[in-house]
């Protein structure tokens, strides 16, 4: 497979580029790699958003060789991985989850529990992320500051 550069457009009207993805492809020793990297809709409560974002844009990124055409870039990849601001968000609030982890940090690898990267990687028939894992949460999660908030 020959080196490759994409883009996917998914912003204001689906022209704007401040949301989508780009991605890269090349072979190396005879094993595909395959990395995109997206920026996805945020919001507390737009994981359905985020998820149909993907999709789309793993389908723009489909094979357009005749010999592959139609197969998702990642099935042909010997490796790819997703990365960015996908803006995946945790099932909790700072003020529920923030002080059991100060309390606790030995907690931390638990947080998949409430991660919605990792529900939707494991939802069955999520066309987004199929058959893609998502390695064990090793820190804590960032929130926004509010001004004049300790």
């Amino acid at each position: 497979m020959d080196p490759s550069i994409k883009t996917h457009r998914d912003g204001l009207l689906g022209m704007v580029g401040n949301k989508g993805a780009c991605q890269f492809t090349f072979t190396l020793y005879n094993k595909v790699f395959n990395f995109i990297s997206g920026h996805l809709r945020h919001g507390q409560n737009a994981v359905d958003a985020r998820n149909e974002m993907m999709s789309n844009i793993m389908k723009t990124f489909r094979c357009k060789e005749e010999v592959f055409s139609g197969l998702d870039s990642d099935v042909l990849s010997d490796y790819t991985w997703i990365f960015g601001d996908l803006n995946y968000r945790m099932n909790s609030n700072f003020v529920e989850l923030v002080p059991l982890i100060a309390d606790c940090p030995a907690l931390i690898p638990t947080l998949d529990q409430y991660s919605e990267a990792v529900k939707s990687y494991e939802e069955e028939g999520c066309a987004a992320y199929p058959d893609f894992e998502e390695p064990k949460i090793t820190f804590p999660p960032s929130y926004k500051k509010c001004k004049n908030k300790e």
